[in-house]
């Protein structure tokens, strides 16, 4: 490692997140300096972007550690800081500096802040801008690792697949009723990822079906699931509408295709609500937990 270039180290330490650049420090070795130039000028930043009202306008405000009161002054960003998230939303304009027009925001402000960004999170509110969200997505190649928005439009979904095809993203929580259903093979997609965490529908009109619960099961025999692992939603007519009917009522539970029979079923004390459980390795349980407008499976 000594025989690496101290150019490459440089390069490599940009594209680093702060606590990779923490445990790199660890290595003692000629470049161990640079390293630590990285960390120690390191600044994981936030953007907040809205647009006014008629979105002729956008605003953004660069702050340190998510804080709106440390606002980061933009003649003082380098090429140490990064982007770990963006939030798209809307403020009230005497909380918004000095804004500029759209298509400068597009053309000049929104590459440098794509620059940036890299392994972060993006939020776009259910008050915020749809032109300017889209904007966004329609330029946005880095891999997030968290996405939290309502339907935007085209732009939207395609980037929303192109974030699932990339691999990294590890949640997604989806609003709207505006979903197409042609996300489902997508979703199903990345409920398959090593990194998936958490796929939230609760507050759209796309619906879990017998088929995701299945992709999960098989990933939990395989123990493949963490403690946060979790998927939400509306369950969807059908054999899963069957499943839960049969608990609370007592009858015998339907055959499910890609499912054993469940280790346990339990109905809460309301008699409207239920909870059904399968084994896996470690004494690990995978739970579906039925109320009658959503789904939560996770694993315990």
């Amino acid at each position: 490692m000594d025989a690496v270039p101290i150019a490459f180290v440089d390069v490599l330490c940009v594209t680093l997140q702060k606590t990779d650049l923490e445990e790199l420090q660890k290595i003692e070795n000629l470049w161990s300096w640079t390293v630590e130039t990285h960390y120690s000028r390191r600044r994981e930043l936030t953007a907040y972007v809205s647009a006014n009202y008629d979105e002729a306008e956008v605003g953004i405000i660069i702050g340190e550690n998510a804080d709106l009161l440390i606002a980061v002054p933009y003649t003082s960003l380098t090429k140490y800081d990064r982007i770990r998230r963006i939030s798209i939303r809307r403020f009230h304009r005497e909380l918004l500096p000095e804004t500029i027009p759209m298509e400068r925001f597009k053309t000049k402000v929104l590459p440098v802040l794509i620059s940036m960004a890299d392994a972060f999170k993006m939020n776009v509110s259910a008050r915020s801008s749809k032109r300017l969200a889209e904007s966004v997505f329609s330029v946005l190649r880095a891999p997030l690792l968290k996405i939290e928005t309502g339907y935007t439009g085209q732009k939207g979904v395609e980037f929303i697949e192109r974030q699932i095809a990339l691999g990294r993203l590890e949640q997604l929580n989806l609003r709207g009723h505006e979903w197409s259903g042609s996300m489902k093979p997508f979703l199903k997609w990345f409920l398959k990822s090593p990194n998936f965490r958490k796929l939230d529908l609760r507050r759209t009109n796309l619906t879990v079906d017998l088929r995701m619960l299945v992709i999960i099961f098989e990933r939990f025999l395989k123990g493949e699931l963490c403690m946060e692992t979790s998927l939400r939603g509306k369950p969807s007519d059908g054999k899963l509408k069957e499943l839960r009917e049969a608990v609370l009522s007592g009858d015998t539970l339907p055959v499910l295709y890609g499912l054993p029979q469940p280790a346990s079923t339990s109905v809460e004390f309301d008699f409207d609500t239920c909870q059904v459980e399968w084994t896996g390795p470690g004494n690990k349980r995978l739970c579906a937990w039925f109320s009658k407008t959503e789904l939560y499976i996770y694993q315990r």
